[in-house]
């Protein structure tokens, strides 16, 4: 995916995630403004309280007044009966009595809350109680009365009387008087009061509105960035779309590339789940094992391949380790049973830290191997009918270049030594071929024995001394007296060639050194010459069969081009390797290594033969029947020992052939389960071992394996009396009932005749 898709990723969250400064700004705004509009509120509420109190203060104003005037109707009327006699002024008096007490009540209800207006509104009610005290009598005459109204109006008039009612009424307009001062103040106190909360109610609504229009402009601008940012996200939301798409297609164009290239490839190329289990088998694969593509997944590679006729088996151990496991020379089953040669890498697939299986790349190698084996027959008889004839003209010349057959003049010598040069030349290449021919086809075996490093590098120089004499040329050994076991006359052919190459290619006064030291694991040899040195790009090519450096170095120097080549087989089959180091104009130095013998191991206590009397222990004490289940797929195993034990059946599951035996050699099984293809040593291996032993050749043995077994392989099973059940056919239960029905038959036996095996 292109940088332009992987930054919309990475900016596409930060697009949508809201700006938190501006989110925090606006959310404190908001706050202050519902702070602002709660104080306004309170404000609002007590300026209208305010207002009702001002207008309570002015009713009590109102009342105190109205109870003032009729204090002075009640007054008046008195006066003007006493002076007038007038009936009329009775029924003023009478009103204003009544108009004084309905103020004096109300004036009680509204100072309710004042108790120092109410302690004057008592001082009131006891003046006005003297005041009338003097006018009820004279006031209630009636008007039919004239004698009631003579006597009235004589008190009404009287002098004395009328000063002492004027200083009671004095009293009460002095504290009516103090109830209105009372309220003035209390009126002015609380208009200050409401008019100070109206400026400051004003000043709130004035800043609530300033801040909501604010938080309008500021909501208009989240608003339009966040509709900016939006429209980002989209634009980069809609590159990535249009980047994975084109992702898409190009893996989907990958895929069908990769599948084209799998079904195109001439190789075998055959997956594996975890468990060993076909997985895919590209068209190559198929046609090489005979059989459909369709038909290889789902099978186990036990049943389809053979990695080896061994009991290594590369696959399952690239299958366990996790490591490339590479195989030279197997053969592979086809599925008419007839076997091919083949070269086979297997890879691990590791998925996160997991092995999820291997991937099986194979060729067929039958014409190769053909091709080769013609080969070889045809440089051997070739070399072989060359030899003889080139023996006989090598003695002729010599005899006539000696002199032997008669004088030959000194042009004719020149000739005949050429001739001898050439013939030589000749026998030496045919040597080689042969040798490395003989080697390599492992006709001519290793015999590998304690050897010394350092007598071997110091008899290679003396032999190469003379040639190195007539080359003007110094041979020098520094070996350390390193024991190893290999082959001396190889090893010793080896270090000849090396010598021999080096003192070739030394100017005349220069020196060849060979040195000799352990180093880690292996012995270390080094032969350097200061001579013209190699090119980098032949560093490798020169171990090749009839390779030089250069093309005229045959003619010049004399050689094969088979010497390096002979070398590295020999290095090879004692385990070793050999490189080449050099830099033009300062010399070469050739390299090989070969392995260190391992230390003595300690002595331990032979594992016995088979067939060995040894004791073997009887079936568990519980009384219970023993199974043993040999088999390396442990998914399997869990499955058939779990169906041993739910009907009462003990069982042990062993992986390896080796385990196997051990397991039985600990507790005698009644009956064994037998896989074919395990590894340290297979399931053919253990039965005949069984059968071999004089406690073991009665345990009755089921083999149980995907193998589709050839007739030697069943041959091989029936002598040694098992019974073959293929996994395909035969599932566990039916595995189960075979065993149990064996071990009934060996328990109604009581120790009878084994007898012979068969197969399902």
């Amino acid at each position: 995916m292109s940088d332009a898709a992987a930054s919309a990723r990475s900016a596409t969250p930060a697009v949508l995630r809201p700006d938190a400064g501006l989110m925090a700004l606006f959310v404190a705004l908001l706050l202050i403004l519902a702070t602002l509009l709660g104080l306004a509120n309170a404000g609002f509420r007590k300026v209208a309280a305010a207002n009702r109190w001002s207008i309570h203060t002015w009713q009590v104003i109102t009342e105190a007044e109205g109870l003032g005037a009729a204090q002075a109707e009640m007054e008046t009327t008195y006066r003007g009966f006493g002076i007038s006699g007038d009936p009329q002024f009775l029924a003023g008096w009478s009103e204003g009595a009544r108009d004084w007490d309905g103020h004096l009540a109300a004036l009680r209800r509204l100072t309710a809350d004042n108790p120092r207006q109410q302690a004057r509104l008592r001082r009131i009610t006891a003046l006005q109680a003297r005041f009338r005290a003097g006018q009820a009598g004279p006031m209630s005459a009636r008007e039919g009365d004239s004698a009631a109204m003579r006597a009235a109006r004589a008190t009404a008039g009287d002098v004395r009387a009328l000063t002492a009612r004027r200083a009671v009424a004095d009293s009460i307009r002095q504290t009516l008087a103090e109830v209105r001062g009372e309220e003035f103040s209390l009126l002015g106190r609380r208009a200050q009061e409401a008019r100070a909360l109206e400026r400051r109610t004003a000043f709130l609504v004035l800043s609530g509105g300033i801040l909501a229009v604010l938080l309008a402009v500021g909501a208009g601008v989240l608003v339009v960035r966040r509709t900016a940012r939006l429209r980002e996200a989209n634009r980069l939301l809609t590159a990535e779309a249009a980047e994975r798409i084109l992702a898409r297609q190009a893996a989907e164009r990958l895929a069908r590339q990769n599948e084209l290239i799998l079904n195109a490839a001439a190789e075998g190329i055959y997956g594996l789940d975890a468990h060993g289990y076909t997985t895919f088998a590209n068209p190559a694969a198929a046609a090489m094992l005979g059989y459909a593509p369709d038909d290889l997944p789902g099978r186990p590679y036990e049943a389809t391949l053979l990695s080896s006729d061994g009991g290594h088996d590369p696959i399952r151990a690239a299958l366990l380790s996790g490591e490339t496991k590479t195989a030279k020379d197997a053969t592979f089953r086809r599925a008419d049973g007839r076997r091919f040669p083949v070269e086979f890498t297997c890879t691990p697939i590791v998925e996160e830290e997991r092995i999820a299986g291997v991937v099986v790349t194979f060729r067929d190698v039958t014409e190769r191997r053909e091709v080769d084996r013609m080969k070889d027959e045809f440089i051997s008889v070739v070399s072989h009918e060359l030899r003889t004839p080139l023996t006989a003209i090598r003695g002729s010349l010599g005899l006539l270049a000696s002199g032997k057959a008669g004088e030959v003049p000194q042009r004719g010598q020149r000739m005949l030594e050429i001739a001898v040069q050439n013939t030589d030349r000749l026998i030496r290449l045919i040597n080689d071929i042969l040798d490395i021919e003989r080697i390599e086809s492992g006709k001519v075996a290793m015999e590998p024995r304690p050897v010394n490093a350092a007598e071997l590098a110091q008899n290679a120089a003396e032999v190469m001394m003379p040639m190195a004499e007539r080359a003007g040329v110094g041979v020098y050994v520094w070996a350390e007296p390193v024991a190893l076991v290999a082959d001396p006359d190889r090893l010793l052919q080896v270090l000849t060639n090396l010598i021999s190459n080096a003192v070739k290619f030394s100017n005349p006064g220069g020196t060849v050194e060979l040195t000799v030291e352990p180093e880690g694991e292996d012995a270390m040899f080094r032969v350097t010459d200061h001579g013209r040195g190699i090119p980098a790009d032949r560093l490798e090519s020169i171990f090749e069969r009839f390779q030089q450096v250069d093309s005229s170095d045959s003619r010049q120097k004399g050689g094969t081009g088979l010497g390096l080549a002979i070398c590295r087989t020999i290095v090879g089959q004692h385990g070793g390797r050999i490189w080449a180091e050099s830099v033009l104009g300062e010399g070469s130095t050739l390299a090989f290594t070969l392995p260190l013998p391992a230390r003595e191991p300690a002595e331990v206590e032979a594992a016995p033969r088979p067939g060995d009397p040894d004791p073997v222990v009887p079936e568990p004490a519980d009384g219970r029947k023993h199974v043993l289940v040999v088999e390396d797929d442990a998914d399997l195993a869990g499955v058939l020992a779990e169906t041993f034990q739910r009907q009462g059946v003990a069982a042990e599951v062993a992986g390896t052939g080796e385990s196997a035996w051990g397991a039985a050699r600990r507790r005698t099984p009644d009956a064994v389960v037998l896989d074919i293809a395990i590894p340290e040593g297979d399931g053919y291996w253990l039965a005949e071992r069984f059968r071999e032993h004089e406690g073991l050749r009665d345990v009755p043995i089921v083999a149980y394996t995907a193998l589709d077994l050839d007739e030697p392989g069943r041959e091989r099973l029936r002598r040694a009396g098992v019974e073959v059940l293929i996994k395909s056919r035969i599932e566990p239960v039916e595995l189960e009932r075979r065993v149990l029905a064996l071990l009934t038959q060996a328990e109604a036996r009581a120790g009878g005749g084994q007898g012979g095996g068969g197969e399902s």
